[in-house]
């Protein structure tokens, strides 16, 4: 009972996003004028490109302002553009909170009905919620650790398994066909395992289907890595090891559907942290060291922001903001997202 309402609640939500909100934000109809205010032109570029990337979120940006300090002056060149466009909303880059005026800043457009997000400087790297905890009229902040509740995670197992089991069955044709695809193309096996961590830093046996020639691992040295010979992800976007099948299974993510079974046998979610390497985690400090509180999930933030084209460091902090950040219907609003991030193809090499 408990997971066929979960299964419903997702169906009408994904029904309401894909056929009402998001043809109206893609159409214009519904979103909200954004100035994005940074220190460096270079980071109102970096993250223009990247709202634009993601206008599902309903962002339009109306302007991009660089701040090197929050002065007088700065603040009549922020007004002059007000009287030129319709800004509801500003976001605020990383470095900005160190200006001595910053919070007044933000009092100035609260007093103009201007909504203020903000992106802290390495924002979600503590992997701890930040709670506001008066003592004796003192504004302390508590450090919590920011684990999903009990209740919360009985719920998540409950909905990981009646998604993957409707899933495997609903595509059991397209498992086979690509079964069959690998062994006439390249032959046994048909399937990849190899060694991740997972919970609480337990390591597991992590499930695809296999998208390069056999005994890969063994000429990877032969190989460049687009992030650096000594760094512990390997990324080739020509990678002369993927198979042609392989190729089409990479670019829409397909031959990650065996980790269904991951899913099944409780070792995997079907939302979390990216599944970390043994070698990454052994350079883990013990911020990272925060995102192995949680199950690593088929798809996470991470696979809705850039996939492969993610250095380790920004990987790293989408996870742990996802994890300070946890909800129910958020997983919902990734998994749907995901949809669309495999039909794109982007990142995926």
């Amino acid at each position: 009972m408990l997971g066929s309402g979960l299964l419903y609640l997702f169906m009408v939500r994904f029904l309401i996003y894909g056929l009402v909100l998001r043809p109206l934000i893609l159409r214009k109809k519904v979103s909200s004028n954004l100035m994005i205010v940074g220190r460096q032109k270079a980071d109102l570029e970096e993250h223009s490109d990247w709202l634009i990337d993601h206008r599902t979120l309903g962002f339009t940006i109306a302007s991009r302002l660089v701040c090197p300090e929050i002065n007088s002056i700065w603040i009549e060149e922020f007004d002059r553009l007000l009287r030129y466009k319709k800004i509801t909303e500003v976001l605020l880059l990383p470095g900005m909170e160190s200006d001595p005026n910053f919070s007044k800043f933000i009092h100035y457009c609260e007093d103009l009905d201007i909504h203020v997000n903000w992106i802290p400087l390495d924002s979600g790297n503590l992997g701890y919620w930040l709670i506001p905890s008066p003592q004796e009229g003192i504004p302390f902040l508590t450090f919590e650790r920011s684990e999903i509740s009990l209740p919360w995670r009985i719920l998540k197992r409950g909905f990981d398994l009646v998604f993957s089991i409707s899933l495997i069955i609903l595509l059991s044709p397209l498992f086979l066909a690509i079964g069959i695809a690998v062994l006439i193309s390249s032959g046994w096996p048909v399937f990849y395992s190899q060694k991740r961590v997972g919970l609480n830093g337990k390591t597991f046996k992590f499930y695809k289907f296999r998208s390069m020639i056999k005994d890969a691992d063994k000429i990877v040295d032969e190989v460049e890595n687009i992030h650096g010979s000594d760094h512990v992800i390997f990324k080739n976007r020509e990678d002369p090891r993927v198979t042609p099948v392989g190729r089409i299974l990479r670019k829409y993510s397909l031959d990650e559907l065996p980790q269904f079974l991951n899913v099944m046998n409780n070792s995997m979610s079907v939302v979390g942290p990216r599944p970390a390497l043994p070698s990454e985690v052994s350079i883990y400090n013990s911020i990272y060291e925060r995102r192995l509180i949680a199950k690593p999930g088929i798809t996470g933030p991470w696979q809705i922001s850039g996939r492969s084209d993610l250095d380790l460091r920004t990987s790293v902090a989408l996870d742990l903001n996802y994890l300070i950040n946890w909800s129910f219907t958020r997983d919902l609003w990734i998994i749907v997202s995901t949809v669309g991030a495999v039909f794109k193809g982007k990142g995926a090499y």
